[in-house]
């Protein structure tokens, strides 16, 4: 697996991003649909944190709990 090299690949897009300005080039675009978003209570949010650490607590080694 090879390394990434995050600031060449950034710098890659404004790259690109500057020559599309010019109108040299053509970005690809997306077009996505989202959804809306999930609209929940407190006690709701605490129930799935229970839930959650329920979950966790079952995966840790009997020593460590």
């Amino acid at each position: 697996m090879t390394k990434r090299i995050l600031f060449n690949e950034i710098n890659e897009g404004f790259e690109r991003l500057n020559k599309a300005r010019l109108g040299k080039t053509i970005l690809r675009s997306v077009e996505r649909d989202f959804k809306p978003a999930v609209i929940i209570n407190a006690e709701e949010v605490v129930a799935i944190r229970e839930q959650l650490i329920q979950v966790q607590l079952r995966k840790l080694p009997q020593s460590n709990r």
